[in-house]
């Protein structure tokens, strides 16, 4: 079977869609698969130079020396994807081609942009109108619609109307660097780069309204008045609308605590973040709607215990392992919880203990296993 890939979210620097596709080509090497079957990646501007041995990466050329992404995805990758004669074409990244009409597998890891696009941060009224259009053209025209939780498959079930015998759930895992081992030595390295002297919470990713930021804000400064030496550390670009200066609520609430109890940075280096996980206290990290919650997970995964909401696919995600927050806008109850992380021993052991247990059983092996069957069957079908 030849194996199609719309490769080009591996270019560049790697986020979501980049992260969660090389996962699944790893994991296809460790398995044996790149021996059995001929898998093409098909990229806009580059290869890159880390492809697992086995995979044959192939550049399109763009039209008049102009690089775009819809002109790659809906022109340059089918006319690619046509000549080397793949038998199914995977889209790991909400999109399929608008002139391919061969066998094609599709990732959609959420529709908030369906479900909720007051939540979605759009480019334009041009970007809003296309996605959702292409979006839900793509799940109606794929063979099968892969996506990460049953909230999500529930989701694209209700607003898309397609036959939920399409759809597949294949949970995502935590990468390999998450792990409960600690580097004293990196770890306190890591601690001066972000100035936490003591016992200091974490949250990590784009601050959009939807995950509450300014919330966990007030709930921390209701802690740290009873806790001098605690700290709360936010990292993720600000996205929020309408826009609330996270950088200024900062400021203004340690300037009340007289003290710089709460840090706030942009961004965070991978190579930092399993440092972050393991030393932080516990992790807050509430939303109103995900499509699977990997940070959550990835805490689990260090030993670190985690507060959440008790809403879409986070209960799924956490299981029993976490605090769940039932009101993301009560900041008395985020506090309870974040104290409980501060004083309540047992309950520490518990979490560590359930989320060491409950991250073991994601796998990011299975789901590269499900993402093949689900290509096989793509392709199989008539």
């Amino acid at each position: 079977m030849i194996i199609g890939i719309d490769g080009h979210d591996l270019e560049g620097k790697r986020t979501g869609v980049g992260v969660y596709l090389m996962n699944i080509l790893r994991a296809w090497e460790r398995s044996g698969v790149l021996a059995e079957h001929d898998v093409v990646t098909f990229h806009k501007d580059e290869i890159p130079d880390d492809l697992p041995e086995g995979v044959r990466g192939v550049r399109t050329h763009p039209l008049f020396g102009k690089s775009s992404t819809a002109v790659f995805t809906h022109w340059l990758l089918p006319r690619a994807a046509s000549n080397a004669a793949v038998d199914v074409l995977f889209c790991p990244g909400y999109i399929t081609p608008l002139f391919w009409r061969g066998r094609t597998v599709l990732t959609l890891h959420d529709i908030i942009y369906e479900a909720h696009p007051e939540w979605f941060r759009w480019n334009s009224k041009a970007d809003q109108l296309l996605l959702k259009r292409f979006s839900r053209a793509s799940a109606m025209r794929a063979d099968v619609i892969l996506t990460p939780s049953h909230f999500s498959a529930s989701e694209i079930e209700r607003y898309y109307g397609v036959d939920p015998y399409k759809i597949v759930v294949t949970p995502l895992d935590a990468d390999p660097t998450f792990s409960p081992e600690r580097d004293p030595a990196a770890e306190k390295a890591v601690r001066e780069t972000y100035s936490l002297t003591g016992s200091f919470f974490f949250s990590i990713g784009t601050i959009q309204s939807r995950r509450h930021i300014p919330e966990a804000i007030a709930a921390f400064a209701h802690v740290a008045w009873g806790n001098p030496a605690v700290q709360y550390l936010i990292a993720g670009g600000n996205q929020t609308d309408p826009h609330v200066d996270i950088e200024r609520l900062v400021n203004d609430m340690n300037a009340s605590l007289g003290r710089e109890a709460i840090r706030y940075v942009p961004f965070a280096d991978r190579q930092h973040l399993s440092h972050l996980y393991r030393a932080a206290a516990g992790l807050v990290w509430l939303s109103d709607y995900e499509g699977f919650g990997l940070p959550p997970l990835e805490a689990m995964a260090s030993g670190t215990p985690v507060i959440t909401s008790d809403s879409s696919c986070l209960p799924e995600t956490v299981g029993d392992a976490a605090l769940l927050i039932r009101n993301n806008t009560d900041t008395e109850e985020i506090a309870t919880a974040m104290r409980t992380l501060l004083t309540d021993k047992k309950t520490v052991k518990r979490l560590t203990e359930g989320g060491l247990k409950r991250a073991a059983q994601f796998s990011w092996d299975k789901c590269a296993e499900q993402t093949l069957e689900a290509l096989r069957a793509a392709a199989a079908s008539h």
